[in-house]
């Protein structure tokens, strides 16, 4: 169930977003152009457009946590959507993206049978 609910978040970013994620999800996000592993915010002086994390390894970390409280003050980022384990999806306030709706689950063709 917690593949599906991160799966389903991680489809909502926009496809030009620059994304600062924690190490787990960047398989899934290593083909955009704009990807940093976090705590790295990208380029100094700029915050990603999205961040990803896991709420419950920012306690673990004060490293982790000291920049994700300078991110949520400096880009005044939203939170916008979250999974039942505490992998949070998070906006930058003046980000003019929209999160994407999830697309529906694919369903499988119809098999053909022969008639008899």
């Amino acid at each position: 169930m917690e593949r599906a609910q991160t799966q389903a978040l991680l489809d909502r970013l926009p496809g030009d977003a620059s994304v600062s994620a924690h190490y787990r999800f960047l398989p899934a996000l290593c083909q955009r152009s704009r990807v940093f592993m976090f705590p790295d915010t990208g380029p100094r002086g700029a915050w990603p457009d999205v961040l990803v994390v896991e709420e419950g390894r920012l306690a673990t970390s004060s490293r982790e946590l000291e920049v994700f409280e300078r991110a949520r003050m400096a880009g005044a980022y939203r939170e916008v959507g979250r999974t039942s384990s505490g992998t949070v999806l998070f906006f930058r306030g003046d980000f003019t993206g929209s999160p994407e709706e999830p697309s529906p689950p694919r369903r499988s063709p119809p098999v053909a049978r022969p008639l008899s």
